[in-house]
């Protein structure tokens, strides 16, 4: 398997397909195969690269602090894959925003999913209860309640259908990464920017894609995005939550790839 060294440790990539690259970020709720639909409907028309961040799937834990941003960076320029369209979910999201803003020679085109973002502080009463409670569960020692919170509050079991297909991928992706979702986080260092502040800074083709049943913080972080960065273009897609590309996968392949497609021509 594909392994890249990066300062002071190594991460697991995998890509697929040819034509302009795309790289996936992916969400701390789970790893890289939140992806996995999308390398393979994405690959039939980009050169699609995913990788599992420190701690994550199969990239082994950090030992000492480091910069995401910059094994973004490494991975994209060992792969010759500059410049590359990003697109993150979640914390992924966040990340990608950070990159374009640090590294916009590198990057493409823009899609935020359902994306966070560093220093927002406008988040519900209710997802601040939910890190008081994380936080109490982990001080306590108890990995996995913490990560059942989390997971419970923002992709509840029991929302999509009887088949439930989502809701044991996600859960059987979840357990796989409940020390990374404790600890590995703790090792990310924080960016120096406010990345909300800087939106007219982005000068490429951006898409927020955002979850009809998510966070109120998230949707508002969203809109700030699709307000802010010139020319941006805001997609709901109704019916699902946060990990919005594992819900519905075939309206977000139909959204995410026709805009690509237009993007990267």
């Amino acid at each position: 398997m594909p392994f890249l060294d990066v300062e002071g440790g190594s991460v697991w990539y995998e890509e697929a397909g040819g034509g302009p690259p795309v790289l996936l970020l992916h969400s701390t709720l789970v790893d890289s195969r939140q992806w996995d639909d999308q390398m393979r409907s994405f690959s039939q028309q980009f050169r699609v690269i995913r990788f599992d961040l420190r701690g994550f799937g199969r990239s082994p834990m950090p030992t000492e602090s480091y910069r995401p941003l910059e094994d973004v960076a490494a991975l994209l320029r060992s792969l010759d894959a500059v410049p590359a369209a990003l697109v993150g979910g979640s914390a992924g999201g966040a990340l990608s925003l950070l990159f374009t803003l640090e590294h916009p020679e590198m990057v493409s085109a823009l899609v935020l999913v359902a994306s966070g973002a560093p220093r927002f502080d406008g988040w519900s009463d209710e997802v601040r209860a939910l890190w008081e409670a994380t936080e109490a569960a982990l001080q306590q020692g108890d990995q996995e309640r913490a990560q059942g919170l989390e997971l419970g509050y923002w992709v509840p079991a029991g929302r999509f259908g009887e088949d439930g297909e989502s809701d044991r991928r996600i859960a059987l992706i979840a357990a796989d990464n409940t020390r990374a979702a404790a600890e590995a986080e703790d090792f990310m260092e924080g960016p120096d920017t406010a990345p909300l502040e800087r939106l007219g800074e982005i000068r490429v083709p951006t898409l927020v894609v955002l979850a009809g049943r998510d966070e109120p913080g998230i949707q508002a972080i969203g809109e700030t995005v699709a307000s802010g960065v010139p020319g941006a273009e805001l997609v709901t897609i109704p019916g699902t939550d946060h990990l919005v590309n594992m819900r519905n996968p075939e309206h977000f392949d139909r959204v995410v790839a026709g805009f690509l497609a237009d993007a990267l021509r």
